[in-house]
């Protein structure tokens, strides 16, 4: 499969002057190539642009205002659609930092022994820093997160300081959850959880926020042309390091310039049949790479854990937007994922049932805690099922061991029988996959050399 690398190879003919008189001065199969590797390159910032937007548009059914933190108070269901493949774990809190005025200051109270994590992510889905149990310990802290021009000093109570290259800021916080009766606890503990701008920490004057203009996302419109008028408006706002900015300066003959509109109706007929074409090109890469994370091992997908996330490998890094944006650092969370069994055949519920199971010698190797996760492959959410189960782990209450010790999860549409209820994980009667969330990998895991036993269809 060639990778974006080879499509950038591939163009090196394309000389700067050309490049200032604008895809008139290609042919339509440059074009459509260009636009393919730009597609490839921009996914994760227009698919980011997703959730971030709701912090944009005033309009948004689940509007947010800017630096000031959210929570969820209940734990992800079917009924949630906002975000592909949620966790069923933790509690999200969620927020969009403006940085552009000023640094912004997350208070975190004493944790105790319950697993949390603030996972801050650039434009271009970086995960730039951290704040938690595994990258800053449980005890009560000040944070810092400063944005690219800014210039200053922090006060001394500030334990760390967390440098961004992006004007906005998604950040994802997660606390862990012990089972529904421990919902009012966590909740408690979010409620403690502190989002300030530096001058309100400093007790100085606020420095005003500049104003920006709204582009309301519109699913419907990112499959389009319209992908690249998402695409122009954001990249304006990433400080983005040489490499890049030689893509940007390449991508210009078709217009992918930062904080330019972007016009459809302003290209040529060839022009724009070309870009289509590299769209969709781009966008089918896309897909077919989230199906193949990594190397295939008894069905599932092992993403690396020996290289940068997500480093210059543009078509791995849209994968990962495309089938679980936000996906954690391997140190903080390991994700395999299950689109096959271990014959290398589709999951589908409309035709098997299937068991995975752990062998004593074998269950999950995380410092915090496990969980398996069911998701439809059509939609890439939660599973609406009869017993509101959407995944089971070493938290789940009543789970049956056999007798040898091995823990058999049933992976099936139907009710596998009261007997084996307790260990059903609840599959669509249609195409599926499966999500391993490992909290905590331990190093047989980043090193490869524990990998999670395959997925069997039951006679």
């Amino acid at each position: 499969m060639k990778t974006v690398r080879n499509i950038i190879g591939c163009l090196l003919f394309m000389v700067i002057a050309s490049l200032a008189m604008g895809a008139s001065a290609f042919s339509p199969e440059q074009v459509r190539v260009l636009t393919e590797e730009a597609t490839i390159w921009g996914f994760p910032v227009v698919e980011n642009y997703k959730l971030m937007s709701i912090a944009f548009d005033p309009s948004a059914p689940q509007h947010i205002l800017f630096n000031t933190l959210y929570h969820k108070t209940k734990l992800n269901s079917a009924k949630d659609r906002l975000v592909v493949t949620p966790n069923n774990d933790t509690l999200y809190s969620i927020a969009v930092l403006d940085l552009a005025a000023e640094p912004m200051i997350l208070h975190v109270p004493n944790m105790e022994d319950r697993y949390y994590t603030f996972q801050l992510v650039d434009m271009m889905t970086d995960n730039f820093g951290y704040i938690g149990t595994r990258a800053t310990g449980n005890k009560e802290g000040w944070y810092a997160v400063t944005g690219s021009g800014w210039k200053g000093e922090l006060p001394l109570k500030i334990r760390k300081a967390i440098p961004c290259r992006s004007r906005f800021v998604q950040v994802l916080g997660r606390t862990a959850v012990n089972g529904e009766a421990d919902l009012p606890n966590t909740v408690k503990i979010q409620n403690e959880y502190e989002l300030i701008p530096l001058s309100k920490f400093t007790g100085t004057p606020e420095p005003a926020r500049q104003a920006t203009d709204v582009l309301a996302y519109r699913h419907e419109k990112a499959q389009t042309l319209g992908f690249f008028e998402y695409l122009n408006w954001l990249i304006q706002y990433h400080d983005f390091r040489p490499v890049e900015q030689a893509l940007l300066r390449r991508f210009a003959a078709i217009g992918i310039v930062p904080g330019k509109t972007f016009d459809p109706a302003a290209l040529s007929e060839s022009t724009r049949q070309a870009m289509e074409e590299g769209l969709a090109a781009g966008l089918k890469k896309i897909q077919e790479r989230s199906n193949a994370l990594g190397p295939k091992v008894n069905g599932w997908d092992l993403a690396p854990t020996d290289v940068p996330y997500f480093g210059d490998d543009y078509l791995f890094r849209a994968a990962y937007a495309y089938k679980a944006i936000y996906v954690n650092s391997p140190e903080e969370a390991y994700y395999p994922i299950a689109n096959y069994d271990n014959d290398g055949k589709p999951l589908d519920g409309a035709k098997y049932s299937y068991v995975l199971r752990l062998t004593k010698e074998n269950l999950t190797p995380a410092k915090y805690f496990w969980s398996v996760t069911m998701y439809n492959a059509k939609d890439r959410m939660l599973v609406d099922n009869p017993i509101n189960r959407y995944s089971i782990g070493d938290r789940t209450p009543e789970l049956k061991y056999d007798t040898d010790g091995s823990l058999p999860i049933y992976l099936q549409h139907d009710s596998p029988g009261q007997e084996k209820q307790s260990n059903w994980l609840p599959a669509p009667n249609e195409s599926f996959y499966v999500v391993l969330r490992i909290y905590g990998p331990s190093e047989s895991v980043l090193k490869g050399k524990w990998t999670p036993p395959g997925i069997k269809r039951m006679q």
